[in-house]
């Protein structure tokens, strides 16, 4: 979606007729309106449940763009990428979390994967709407970008379902590193350090022994 609004935004308010320093006016109002959702989404994000803020940035993002489309005017169209650039803050920041937290042990690979796909999509989008313009239109091939906007919102509670088992697995695991070490405090020697090394020893020492009585 990025890469659609910065290679057709301009082209598309040429052929509405506005001047050219008009037409730049569109993706620079997406890219604003992007800048600052970037700026104030931590607070968001602090505020709203994820697969909530998911969801209201893909109707932002969508509804506000197909309006402009619908609109037919330069204006209206500067206004619906502004509220693409918008909607589409947040959208990236919330899935690199989400990825990071499925598998907290390797971040990277699924990290890397979100990262390919959404290179994968800005460089194939543009030339998906541009073959789509040669047929029905470039206002209609742009449609192609509420449409997937609209997807985030369908695929909101998949944020929501990842960042809760995520947030479950690190409860587990605070809660069973409080266990070993509330146990470690009854039998360690006054002035013992907790360390790696002495817990490590504490759980070694009973396999130790259970394998010496079994033989």
């Amino acid at each position: 979606m990025h890469g659609g609004a910065a290679d057709w935004a301009s082209t598309y308010l040429t052929r509405l007729g506005a001047t050219p320093a008009m037409a730049a006016t569109a993706y620079a109002a997406f890219a604003a309106s992007m800048t600052l959702g970037r700026l104030v989404g931590d607070r968001l994000t602090a505020a709203v449940a994820p697969a909530a803020l998911l969801r209201g940035c893909g109707l932002i993002g969508g509804g506000g763009l197909a309006l402009g489309l619908i609109g037919g005017t330069p204006l209206t169209a500067i206004a619906g990428f502004a509220c693409l650039g918008a909607g589409l803050s947040c959208v990236v920041p919330l899935l690199y979390s989400t990825a990071g937290g499925l598998d907290p042990a390797r971040p990277g690979a699924a990290l890397s994967r979100v990262a390919a796909l959404g290179y994968l999509g800005y460089v194939t989008g543009p030339a998906i709407i541009g073959g789509a313009a040669m047929h029905i239109g470039l206002g209609n091939a742009l449609l192609i970008l509420p449409v997937l906007a609209t997807l985030l919102v369908i695929a909101a509670p998949v944020v929501h379902r990842s960042t809760g088992r995520h947030h479950r697995q690190a409860k587990a695991r605070s809660n069973t590193t409080l266990a070993l070490a509330s146990s470690d405090d009854t039998t360690r020697p006054t002035g013992q350090v907790l360390t790696p090394e002495f817990i490590t020893n504490r759980i070694d020492h009973p396999v130790t022994e259970l394998e010496g009585a079994l033989r």
